[in-house]
């Protein structure tokens, strides 16, 4: 590993500016990552021959598992969620540690392995002493303020969003007020069991698989401006009982205009749906706002469909679906929508991603969580690593900008520098 790029806490430094929310879709080019719980590890795959699948040699590659040189022996055998930030880093929500992760590739050799390239966010040492028994959604809404939705099956308070923040500039945020209870699910809403977590604007939305009550999507947004939900600062925004056939399931995601949703039960016909509130007045209640775009019928030939627990969404109008079931039915599923009608229902638009691993040891197993992510060395986020970043992180070297100071020692010097040219002659190695 490249001696300049071992920072203890360079991984902070990129994410410390003004660049907020989730990366761009259109500049989520350095692959899909595979969170498999009986992997017990994040892999990247990524097609590099041109033929729509990672299903080649090399193309399934190692991300982050206890092997990791940043002393964290234990993680990533549960990984649940996971979130590419704007900033670089990937947000991963882990459930047999109870632990929130974040990752930064800082020498862009297409993994978080290295010593420094992953550190704790929130754990159960936090100041405030809440538990995450299931950190299953995590979304970043400005420039390091992070939401995680816990479902709180042992916690007090039960299900719950929490805001999270450094304050103090010590990589984690751990410490006291840095972790505080932004919307008491369970208090509020009743019997609960939530997943997912994505904003569009200032209003969050989850799926809650809610017991006997009915499932729905629901939202919550501080109206007040006073750091809370409360009231009816919550409601639902779609429930199973819909008009229009449209599902609630476990996976959801935004594009950040409409939400989409799919089944999860295999032994139902599965679909995705894009859910998009066009009249504005905060549901679901039209069938133009409740559109299947791909079901169960449109998967490859050969392909044994299992839960869809998971998906994630790329550039260039794809999706990502995870299957987990029996052997065969183990896969990640590319939708591509090459006739831009929004949809995936086209001839050659449903592909095998990346089949059952069982033989080799590698994804896919029981893909529980996809999340595409972005190139290190791509500053502006526009898809490219080109002479514009290089210009951007000039500019922020001269300005003694934060996220220059990749080395994390406090100085803006040649060996910064070193560092990103480091970083941007390997692009999206």
């Amino acid at each position: 590993m490249n001696q300049f790029t071992v920072p203890s806490l360079a991984l902070f430094a990129l994410a410390a500016g003004a660049v907020a929310q989730p990366a761009p879709l259109e500049a989520r080019t350095a692959g899909l990552l595979v969170g498999d719980q009986d992997v017990d590890a994040i892999y990247r795959v990524r097609d590099l021959n041109g033929d729509r699948d990672a299903l080649d040699v090399g193309e399934r590659t190692l991300w982050l598992d206890a092997s990791n040189a940043s002393g964290l022996p234990g993680p990533f055998g549960s990984v649940l969620t996971m979130f590419q930030s704007a900033s670089g880093a990937v947000f991963i929500g882990e459930g047999d540690t109870d632990t929130v992760y974040r990752a930064f590739d800082l020498n862009a050799d297409g993994d978080a392995l290295d010593a420094g390239e992953v550190r704790v966010w929130i754990s159960p040492a936090n100041a405030a002493g809440y538990f995450l028994p299931t950190p299953s959604g995590i979304w970043e809404t400005e420039p390091g303020v992070v939401f995680v939705f816990n479902v709180g099956t042992v916690s007090t308070p039960g299900d719950a969003i929490y805001r999270t923040q450094d304050l103090n500039a010590d990589g984690d945020a751990n410490d006291p007020g840095e972790m505080v209870l932004w919307f008491d699910v369970e208090g509020e809403v009743g019997d609960s069991s939530a997943f997912e977590l994505v904003f569009i604007g200032n209003r969050a939305f989850w799926t809650d698989l809610r017991g006997g009550n009915t499932d729905a999507i629901l939202w919550a947004e501080d109206l007040n401006s006073n750091g809370e939900i409360s009231g009816s600062e919550w409601g639902i925004f779609m429930d199973v009982n819909n008009a229009f056939g449209a599902p609630v399931g476990i996976g959801l995601k935004t594009d950040g205009t409409s939400l989409y949703v799919a089944h999860n039960l295999s032994s139902a016909d599965q679909s995705l749906y894009r859910l998009t509130d066009l009249n504005g007045n905060g549901v679901i209640d039209s069938a133009d706002e409740a559109v299947q775009v791909w079901n169960e019928s449109l998967a490859p030939t050969g392909v044994v469909l299992g839960s869809i627990f998971t998906l994630a969404i790329g550039p260039e109008t794809s999706v990502a679906l995870g299957s987990s079931g029996s052997n065969e039915a183990d896969a990640v599923l590319l939708l591509q929508d090459l006739d831009s009608d929004r949809r995936f229902t086209s001839a050659d638009e449903s592909l095998l991603f990346v089949g059952s691993g069982s033989a080799t040891g590698e994804p896919a197993q029981r893909v529980r969580a996809l999340e595409f992510v972005s190139c290190p060395a791509d500053l502006n986020l526009d898809g490219q690593v080109d002479f514009f970043d290089v210009q951007r992180y000039l500019a922020w070297f001269s300005a003694g900008d934060p996220r220059a100071d990749l080395i994390a020692d406090n100085n803006f010097d040649f060996f910064d520098v070193q560092a990103y040219l480091n970083m941007f002659s390997a692009a999206c190695s």
